[in-house]
């Protein structure tokens, strides 16, 4: 699956469901399946916070193409090894990974989603409804037009997001609003200086994501 579905948690959704504009767990989690009985061993799950941009990087290792082989813009980590190896450690060491994400206010109909961003560059109409980063198990959700109100949960005990932390374990997490903060408008420059190819709007406008 591409993105995971909200079937009214958080007042979001309802009985038909939605995705795309909010940052909780039952939006962005989504099952990430393995099957090569010839190259990786099966039965493993696996917890770590992976993304869609560790998907090539580890298929092209699985499919054996080396790494001098790939695209020099390759981002992600390559799992393929994890898959392997059921004691290897994950490529980011010892250290927690920080993974973040970004909803916009709606795929199609208005100028500040993603995709319509990267048709017309209109950088300050691009501004997402919520932000999220999740370091081990300790998940930050914040509205960049109030940070302040940033929510906090700790997914081992609160997996469904329903009650957030209170008092000096939210306190102790408030340097990371900033951190979040500045990893979006990092990210907005990149995108602003993206040249988005011909061939990339059409696909995009064959969705309905663009006009």
């Amino acid at each position: 699956a591409d993105h995971g579905q909200s079937f009214g948690e958080h007042g979001y959704g309802g009985p038909e469901g939605k995705h795309g504009r909010r940052t909780y767990q039952s939006c962005l989690a989504a099952p990430l399946i393995f099957w090569s009985p010839s190259r990786i061993p099966g039965g493993r799950k696996i917890d770590w916070p992976v993304a869609h941009v560790d998907l090539f990087p580890t298929l092209a290792d699985l499919a054996g193409v080396t790494p001098e082989h790939w695209p020099a813009d390759v981002v992600g980590e390559n799992l393929a090894e994890v898959l392997r190896e059921p004691d290897v450690e994950p490529p980011w060491g010892q250290q927690r990974r920080i993974r973040y994400s970004m909803a916009f206010g709606g795929a199609t109909g208005n100028t500040w989603n993603l995709f319509r961003f990267l048709q017309n560059k209109r950088v300050k109409q691009a501004n997402p409804r919520y932000l999220a980063s999740l370091e081990g198990t300790n998940k930050l959700i914040v509205d960049p037009k109030a940070p302040k109100q940033f929510e906090l949960y700790d997914l081992s005990t609160d997996p469904g997001e329903f009650t957030p932390l209170t008092g000096s374990r939210r306190q102790a997490q408030a340097a990371r609003v900033t951190k979040l903060l500045e990893w979006y408008e990092a990210t907005r420059t990149i995108l602003a200086q993206k040249k988005t190819s011909k061939a990339d709007l059409e696909a995009l406008k064959s969705l309905g994501y663009v006009d």
